[in-house]
């Protein structure tokens, strides 16, 4: 009887050992896979800084907030009341290559931006809601512009496009909006109702070098707007089949350079004290075939240029042309 209440009490005692002993293995494991997964942690954004940092940095000189992700410099924002947002191209050694989706919306303080040929992305809604923002200065290189990225930007009144990778509803809304302009490097406007109730949109330059626009590009725009391109683009034939007006740029660009009969020079055979009737005839019949010459060759890209920026005023500031 004595031996078997010794057993019993052994048994007891090696229960509450045994509990002892397993509640306290199991905190320490647990603790310790904490302290590892911390270190792992730390390690992501630690050792391998130059790689990726999640954290939010500054960069002083321009008052951007970022990140670093795989070498490349996201923007995520900037300091309160900058009316110029001029993004750098490098900024803690690594290249500036992305706009974080919403990193300005709704910044009405904003009202000129320029981003470096680095960029290769700009975030949907990136810079929705600007209602001050007047200029855009993009880079003339091929980069993603992603939905709604200006929607709302109802103080901006003219832009020009140098890529064709964009997405439905840049400009929605953009009320204020009356000029667009594609450069040469556009092949095809492809993105969904771009210009989605600019009610006060005017004019749209389109390159002989776009081959598709998409049929939903030109939705709730202005109904008097007009489309300016080549009388042989492409441009041309979806206004035909689509019911827009268009303009044919360089038919009248032809009848501008036209010279004038008084700014001609004299031809060197004539004789400044007299001629005979005949030959003074034969002179001014030379003359005007030169002229319809003139306006019938093609111009040179550098007299097409001068003409855009002097003497149409539709066409202010545009650096492209449609030869």
């Amino acid at each position: 009887m004595k031996s078997k209440k010794i057993r019993v009490i052994a048994i007891i005692i090696l229960i509450i050992l045994f509990n002892m002993f397993t509640n306290s293995y199991v905190k320490a494991s647990v603790e310790d896979l904490g302290n590892i997964q911390g270190n792992t942690v730390n390690n992501t954004t630690g050792t391998n800084d130059n790689t990726t940092d999640t954290n939010t940095n500054i960069d002083n000189s321009t008052g951007l907030y970022y990140k670093v992700i795989d070498n490349e410099i996201t923007i995520i924002g900037s300091n309160e009341n900058m009316q110029i947002i001029n993004i750098p191209s490098i900024i803690a050694g690594n290249p500036v290559t992305t706009i974080e989706s919403g990193a300005f919306e709704n910044r009405i303080d904003i009202k000129n931006v320029t981003f470096p040929n680095t960029i290769k992305r700009i975030g949907e809604s990136a810079f929705s809601g600007c209602t001050e923002l007047k200029e855009i200065n993009f880079p003339n290189t091929n980069f993603s512009i992603e939905g709604l990225a200006f929607e709302g930007c109802i103080s901006l009144k003219e832009i020009i496009i140098p890529t064709d990778t964009v997405w439905h509803g840049i400009f929605y809304n953009c009320t204020g909006l009356e000029k667009v302009t594609f450069t040469d490097n556009v092949k095809s406007i492809s993105g969904n109702e771009i210009f989605f109730n600019c009610n006060n949109l005017k004019e749209v330059y389109i390159p002989n070098t776009v081959t598709h626009i998409g049929e939903n590009v030109f939705n709730k725009v202005n109904s008097n707007f007009s489309i300016y391109g080549n009388s042989n683009s492409y441009a041309k034939q979806f206004c035909e089949e689509n019911g827009i007006n268009f303009v044919e740029s360089t038919g009248n660009l032809e009848e501008e350079q036209k010279p004038n009969e008084d700014e001609q020079k004299p031809s060197e055979e004539q004789d400044p004290q007299g001629q005979q009737n005949e030959e003074k005839n034969q002179t001014q019949n030379n003359n005007k075939n030169n002229d319809k010459t003139v306006a019938t060759k093609k111009l040179p890209k550098a007299r097409f240029n001068k003409y855009y920026n002097t003497n149409n005023n539709n066409c202010v500031n545009i650096k492209y042309n449609f030869l």
